[in-house]
This record gives C-alpha cells, structure tokens and sequence, in this order.
C-alpha cells in the first residue's frame, strides 16, 4: 500500500516560523461556512484571526460558495462578528456570475434556479432575471405543461445555484431552455455536500448539475470554487501574486483545490467539511498546512 503524503499542522510550528509564513503572505482568501461561522454562530477565535491578519496589512477577501446572502448582507454579518469588511472584498458565486456576464456584454434574460439573494445581486449588477423562487410545483400533467408553455424560450442564460425551493419543474424547464443552441449555462456552487450546522450537512448544487448533465449533454461554465474564474475576478480588484497568495478552507475539492489549481499556498481548516484523512488521501490536492479551527492561530500571530 502506498504511503500517504503527510501534512503540517501548521499550529506545531513555533511563533517565529509561523510568522516567517505569513511575512511571505500579501493576500488572503478565506472560506465562510465552517471556517469563520455556523449558521449564525462564529466559530471561537475565527473573527479575531482576521482582524489580526488585517492590522498586519494582509489584504482579505471572504471567498464563499455560497450565495444566499448578498455581498451586503455579509459585510452586515461580519460587523455583527466584529469586523468591517467592504462588500468589494465579498467574492461570491452571484458575483462571479455577474462580473462574467457583463465581460462577455451579455443583454439577455437569465433564468435562474437560486436564491432571492442571488437574484437580487444579479439584478444589482444589471443582469435581468426570470424565474420565481414561488413557482408552484404543478400536480396535474396539463397544468405542468401550460406553465411550461408560458416559459419564454429567447432566455439566453440559465444559472444554478443553491435553492432551497427547487423543485421539478425548475429542472425541467432549465432542460427545455439549455436545448437552445445559443444558452449560456453557468453554475455557481458546484459542492455536493452543504454543512449547515456542525450536525447536519444537506445536498449542494453538484447533485443537481449532474441531473441535468446526464439529460441535456450540456457542461456548465463554473462560477465558484474551485474554477479559476474566481481568481480571476479578485484579481481585477487586486493584484494576486501566486506565491505571496494564501487560500484558507475547510473543503478539499473546493478550498483545497482553487488554491492548488491557482498556484497559492493552502490552509485546510478541520471545523468543516473536509477530514485529515481527506487531506492525505490525494498527493496532488494536497494542503500545505492544517489546523483544527482558525481560531487556534490567533496566539500564532500576536
């Protein structure tokens, strides 16, 4: 049996080496959910870890799958927290998708199987969005068909994301509108698992995205992590240097991985999704350190 890569834990090393690290470090994106809270929760410590790397002049995005919040409703969020984040500094997957859209000039309609947050952020950034987060979920096969009906077919976009109203026919009238020769279809969150208390963990957008896949043949652009498009949209708000780049999470196939398919250095946060066992399980998505919560490296960086 091969051996499997190991891993630091980054808390092991002393003040001086951790402080060597980060002395390297100008930029820091950093996870959410799991990292910095839960629910409505934050995680011991996690908060004040950011206001530590922020007076010792790092430049922080929150870099998050999820977008049932606005870039708003986060930067409110944090300061609940205690710390003041700029909603420019609020790299979402219904950010992404907007900034994409408008460098690609798109004018069209977008159906949009999401949240009301995503919708509104959308919106906000000039994108016209169909698609009700009410639709009824029709219980006769003639009032499916006419509602269907009612689908406008020049849609030129279809967006999935997280929607805790998803229902039936939202996937089929996406199958209908990605038949169109000339759709865009972007995702946001590809993850298959949502952690939504320490307990409970619920089925993400990557289930759905491989329904419709296996239907209508059709490969989604990525809008969230780990596609490089994320990068690519902090990096026309500040300048990312690889190597003086770090990317904090707790999910190997999201975290993990943009970091590694970026070039940055990775921390993999154990308060979440991903295991240890996860993080020596692939030599070519490997962390380059650990650490059990955030939190635990704030007497790090005093």
């Amino acid at each position: 049996m091969a051996k499997l890569p190991s891993v630091s834990d980054l808390t092991s090393l002393s003040k001086e080496e951790v402080k060597a690290f980060f002395s390297n470090i100008d930029t820091v994106l950093v996870d959410c959910d799991g990292v910095l809270w839960f629910g409505k929760n934050p995680l011991p410590g996690s908060m004040e870890v950011i206001n530590r790397l922020k007076e010792l002049g790092k430049k922080v995005f929150l870099v998050s799958n999820n977008a049932t919040h606005t870039p708003e409703q986060y930067v409110k969020k944090c300061s609940m927290f205690g710390t003041k984040v700029d909603k420019n500094d609020i790299i979402i997957p219904s950010v992404v998708i907007g900034e994409y859209l408008k460098d690609q000039n798109f004018k069209g309609k977008a159906f949009v199987i999401g949240s009301q947050a995503m919708k509104q952020t959308l919106t906000d950034l000039g994108i016209e969005c169909i698609g009700d987060n009410d639709e009824l979920q029709e219980e006769s096969l003639i009032g499916f068909t006419d509602n269907l009906k009612s689908l406008d077919l020049n849609t030129e976009a279809v967006i999935l994301d997280f929607d805790l109203k998803l229902n039936y026919l939202k996937l089929v009238k996406a199958v209908v509108l990605l038949g169109q020769s000339n759709s865009t279809y972007i995702i946001g969150a590809t993850d298959f698992n949502v952690p939504i208390t320490p307990e409970i963990t619920i089925p993400g957008p990557g289930y759905f995205e491989n329904l419709l896949a296996s239907v209508t043949k059709r490969k989604p652009i990525i809008a969230g992590k780990p596609s490089p498009v994320v990068a690519k949209v902090i990096s026309k708000r500040h300048p990312l240097v690889p190597e003086r780049t770090v990317m904090i999470g707790d999910a190997m196939t999201q975290d993990v991985l943009l970091g590694n398919n970026c070039g940055f250095h990775t921390i993999l946060v154990l308060s979440g999704v991903s295991s240890l066992e996860d993080a020596t399980r692939y030599p070519d998505n490997k962390p380059t350190y650990y650490t059990s919560t955030l939190g635990d490296l704030l007497p790090l960086l005093q």
